[in-house]
């Protein structure tokens, strides 16, 4: 019984010794990089694609090693999230969907394919890359959306945020706005 009491209270000790090593390693209060996110245009018509740019900049005395590619025009490592104007969450599409077309018809998208490979970020350098963001949720009705990209890697204790953006979607130009009354009959 004395045995297995050391033995547990050992184990509980190099845990805490560990797990407070990897907190100074990791301090949120000091993180490693940064992430930043802009628009490519903050105001797009109801169907059109939206683009923005993610800034992953090391702040670091040290190269970073990050998990780097695209799944389709959507960078990998990265979790988005999307709201619409109230703050409600937009759900992700499902990995294949399929859109309704303007005249009536179709369309399947298949699940896109994934390049993934392992990069390094040298102090005080950056990487940018694009993402397709309306590839992946909805942006099926006019409003203002606002999108905030995180990353979380297994070294961290918590993930790092980037800033939120806002675009706004306008109405079709053949459908009215929420607005303007219907054209009177």
């Amino acid at each position: 019984m004395m045995k297995s009491t050391k033995m547990l209270t050992s184990a509980l000790l190099a845990s805490v010794v560990l797990a407070v090593a990897l907190s100074a390693q990791t301090n949120p209060d000091n993180p490693k990089f940064s992430l930043t996110i802009k628009a490519d245009k903050p105001e797009v018509s109801l169907g059109s694609e939206i683009v923005f740019g993610i800034t992953t900049t090391n702040l670091s005395d040290g190269p970073l090693v990050f998990d780097f590619g695209h799944q389709g025009g959507i960078p990998i490592g990265y979790q988005y999230d999307v709201r619409y104007e109230q703050g409600a969450q937009v759900a992700r599409y499902e990995k294949e969907r399929t859109v309704q077309l303007p005249n009536g018809g179709t369309w399947h998208i298949p699940s896109p394919n994934v390049s993934k490979r392992i990069g390094g970020i040298q102090p005080g350098k950056s990487i940018e890359q694009g993402a397709i963001i309306s590839e992946i949720y909805p942006f099926d009705r006019p409003g203002r959306y606002t999108i905030q990209v995180y990353r979380k890697e297994s070294w961290m204790p918590s993930p790092i945020y980037s800033n939120i953006i806002t675009i706004t979607v306008l109405p079709a130009a053949n459908e009215p706005s929420a607005e303007e009354p219907p054209p009177a009959q």
